[in-house]
């Protein structure tokens, strides 16, 4: 919905304190250009997806009473903190206000729903949980923050136990433009080249890794997924099989965990890719075909590749044997870096200390509205700052400049105070 469609009397269900700042908050938004639609006004929580070539899950907060109602750069995405470190290893939040998207669903919600999630997302800055490419990755951080503030998300799981961007987006394009699940409305981008904050994407965004995405190009381009992820590559000719249709053919792939590596299997006859196990069989018509393994672990691509013919008569030898190499995963410190050499997205050009906060900027000297009194030098607010929740105690004016009359509008709310579940 456009902002001009709030100003011509669309109101959601509120409160007369909470429609007063619901209607100062659209005022102020109208003043600037917006290129993309903004959520229905009102208290939201919205959750993206970004299909691009890792896939990217991440979560958006729309206050509306306190300090920083009308932000639009309250948006938080879970990432792996360190290269090479991607099944088992430290997370890491980010603020993803600029990274591209292409649909999202977004949820109106009460004061107690925003805290709750909001609290969830202050604990996981100030002590990151665990990354997991398998269990705990993007995906299942979302889905975390949805269920802290009592919402459903549409189904995000691709294979058993394993959430992926891939399979959310696929849900949200099924639900459709415009459609609504379990009291989430779904939107779909029209402007690519427009981010969550409503600025230009940035051209360079932190690597996420899409499980999913991980599969399908370990078999695809396997050296390429290795130099995108920078581990080593490494390929295996396992020679030339032989078999009948009614026999069969049979992978058997050792020294590899399907909780800790990517595992899947292409038969080379159109059918299916075959994902995390140990043992696989299939079943061939006559022919000769051109099969293959990839694992991904913590430390290489492997590919191993076979050739098995299949024939109504004649000598079996039907079972590939796939030893992976034990995974090199640097533990020390020193021999890995956060991803973007530990910087957020890439920000607008501005300037810092002119006391306007622009571009990617936190704070800026006497804008620090994210971190009142706690803004840095460096136009960056102090560490250990967090999103604030809403309180519904004690009222706090709010004032909006219109044009360059100085006409003014005054928006009771109440005050804005932060709580912290720690």
């Amino acid at each position: 919905m456009r902002m001009n469609e709030v100003l011509r009397g669309f109101r959601p269900q509120a409160s007369r304190r909470a429609r007063v700042a619901i209607m100062a908050c659209a005022i102020a938004l109208s003043l600037a250009e917006e290129a993309l639609a903004q959520p229905q006004p009102g208290r939201t929580i919205c959750f993206y997806v970004d299909k691009g070539v890792t896939g990217h899950v991440f979560v958006q907060f729309h206050p509306i009473n306190n300090a920083q109602a009308c932000s639009k750069n309250l948006v938080r995405g879970k990432y792996a903190g360190k290269k090479k470190k991607v099944f088992k290893g430290p997370g890491r939040i980010k603020n993803d206000s600029r990274r591209p998207w292409d649909q999202r669903i977004c949820y109106t919600v009460t004061v107690a729903q925003y805290n709750a999630a909001a609290a969830k997302v202050n604990t996981k800055q100030a002590a990151p949980p665990k990354f997991n490419l398998l269990s705990a990755n993007c995906v299942d951080w979302a889905n975390d923050v949805a269920m802290a503030a009592g919402l459903t998300l549409p189904d995000t799981n691709w294979f058993i136990g394993i959430d992926t961007p891939g399979q959310f987006g696929r849900s949200l394009k099924a639900i459709g433009n415009g459609g609504v699940f379990k009291g989430g409305r779904v939107e779909f981008n029209p402007n690519l080249n427009i981010a969550p904050d409503g600025g230009p994407v940035a051209s360079v965004v932190p690597n996420d890794w899409d499980t999913e995405e991980v599969a399908l190009l370990s078999q695809q381009d396997p050296n390429l997924l290795a130099g995108l992820m920078e581990v080593s590559f490494n390929s295996v000719d396992l020679g030339e099989f032989s078999t009948t249709p009614g026999a069969g053919f049979a992978v058997l792939v050792s020294n590899a965990t399907p909780g800790d590596a990517i595992i899947t299997v292409d038969w080379g006859d159109g059918s299916d890719v075959d994902v995390q196990g140990h043992e696989f069989a299939h079943t061939y018509d006559p022919g000769l075909y051109n099969g293959s393994v990839a694992v991904v672990d913590c430390g290489a691509v492997n590919a191993y590749q076979w050739t098995v013919a299949v024939v109504a008569e004649g000598p079996i030898d039907n079972l590939a044997e796939v030893n992976v190499p034990p995974p090199f995963c640097a533990d020390d410190d020193n021999e890995v870096v956060d991803f973007q050499d530990g910087t957020e997205i890439e920000p607008e050009h501005s300037v810092c200390q002119n006391n306007v906060r622009e571009g990617d900027e936190q704070c800026d000297g006497k804008d620090d509205a994210k971190c009142p009194g706690n803004c840095l030098p460096d136009c960056t607010c102090a560490p250990g700052t967090k999103i604030p929740t809403v309180s519904e105690w004690g009222l706090i004016a709010q004032v909006v400049l219109l044009g360059t009359g100085g006409a003014v509008v005054f928006g009771w709310r109440r005050r804005a105070t932060v709580r912290f579940d720690e």
